[in-house]
């Protein structure tokens, strides 16, 4: 018995006739049965290994997945965490719309520092200022000019006019335990100038380490 097929080889977009075979139909049955009753010896002899190994994959794969979220959990509650950007208080040092990872295990460990940008904990919404003063400082801002216990301190993360824009302030002595802190962006912050006062240490809950978008501003916060 015999049996004609017509194959279609593809070529490019186009199919085209290839060419006419004459096929033994029993060669057809014959490999065939071959290769259906060696699936299935194969599947009686490794079915039981091959279901043990599919069953510890997904274990493996199980186990992974609560880990990492553990993980994240862990890094979130007590390390780092993100915070988006909301204002322009803090212009051009952090802008409107930007996402900022900080660091939230550091001031466990350590002291704010002036000049660091930090994460403001409050009732209604968080603020990201930056520190100025530091406990038992005397604070006295005159025009682009800021005196710390009478001393003239260069503020190199501020443009020519923010710093004109800064306006005049005290003299007035920070509290212990507490910072004195100003946004970037002197003419529209919202600081300890003209609102938020004095801030305590333990309303301070991290400090921010980098802006991680948009992407394409991708940088270290200082």
């Amino acid at each position: 018995m015999t049996v004609y097929t017509r194959i279609y080889v593809p070529v490019n977009t186009n199919d085209f006739i290839y060419n006419w075979e004459l096929v033994s139909a029993t060669r057809i049955l014959g490999i065939s049965m071959l290769i259906y009753y060696s699936n299935v010896l194969n599947s009686e002899r490794m079915s039981p290994v091959t279901e043990g190994k599919k069953k510890n994959e997904w274990l493996e794969w199980i186990k992974a997945i609560i880990i990492a979220v553990l993980i994240a959990l862990f890094l979130r509650t007590f390390i780092f965490a993100t915070s988006i950007v909301d204002g322009e208080s803090m212009y051009p040092t952090l802008e409107n719309g930007e996402r900022v990872i900080f660091n939230k295990i550091v001031y466990l460990l350590d002291e704010p520092e002036r000049g660091d940008i930090v994460i403001i904990e409050r009732p209604l919404k968080n603020y990201v200022k930056r520190v100025i003063g530091l406990p038992g400082e005397t604070i006295e801002i005159n025009g682009s000019n800021l005196l710390i216990n009478g001393k003239e301190v260069k503020q190199s993360y501020l443009t020519e006019e923010a710093l004109r824009q800064t306006g005049n302030y005290g003299p007035i002595e920070v509290p212990p335990d507490s910072y004195f802190v100003m946004g970037d962006n002197r003419a529209i912050s919202k600081d300890s100038r003209n609102g938020l006062g004095f801030i305590e240490e333990g309303n301070i809950i991290g400090r921010s380490e980098f802006i991680i978008f948009p992407f394409d501003e991708w940088s270290m916060t200082r």
